[in-house]
């Protein structure tokens, strides 16, 4: 059962190293200025975008690391999503709640939504629309927004200027390899990533309980 277990991850993660290989090939051929992307070289399932925030916002200048943690059955469910960088939109650290996220789609209150997941969504569109919400957050008549803040335009343009010390001095480990762009995906190294991830998880849990994607966070 275990072996099966194994086997069957391994085959999830060629799935998930695909999407990240058609992705990244689409990534590095546009190189969009405002959003850059970097996969963990320690864990696959990390998705990590650096967001510049727009000129003529309070959010100009900024620069934010926001990340997507990748389920086991990626593209067919939704990742999490959460701030690393103080913004004065949305709390950091805590896992967010949109259509394209995680946390919306497991609510029960949203499970038979006609707006939750679709695999089309691509790691850089979730990213924008990101973005787009922390500049124009929902109106207060659709309900709370989790992690929503309150802070005023001031607040906001003074984090927006501390941003990139911010990620100097707590991300030191990630922050240049948003500008890395490699001559071409190297897909050994990360299916060996994937398959010492999948054997470290069939090792440390039951062969008949249901495995957890790994957060290196």
């Amino acid at each position: 059962m275990q072996y099966i277990n194994i086997l069957m991850l391994m085959e999830i993660s060629k799935q998930i190293l695909q999407v990240i290989r058609n992705e990244l090939s689409v990534h590095y051929r546009d190189r969009p200025e405002d959003i850059k992307l970097y996969i963990s070289e320690n864990n696959i399932y990390n998705v990590y975008g650096l967001i510049t925030g727009n000129r003529g916002t309070p959010f100009a200048g900024g620069q934010y690391i926001a990340r997507l943690t990748l389920p086991p059955e990626y593209p067919l469910k939704a990742p999490k999503l959460v701030l690393l960088t103080p913004n004065g939109r949305f709390t950091i650290n805590e896992e967010l709640c949109f259509s394209f996220t995680d946390r919306y789609n497991r609510s029960v209150m949203h499970k038979n939504s006609s707006d939750g997941w679709r695999p089309t969504w691509t790691f850089e569109a979730m990213f924008r629309v990101l973005l787009s919400i922390m500049i124009t957050p929902p109106p207060s008549e659709d309900g709370p927004v989790v992690g929503l803040l309150t802070s005023d335009d001031t607040t906001i343009s003074h984090l927006a200027k501390k941003s990139e010390t911010y990620n100097r001095i707590h991300f030191s480990d990630i922050i240049d390899c948003f500008d890395i762009i490699p001559d071409e995906f190297d897909e050994h190294t990360k299916m060996r990533a994937a398959v010492e991830a999948a054997q470290s998880i069939a090792n440390t849990e039951d062969s008949d309980e249901e495995y957890d994607y790994i957060d290196d966070s």
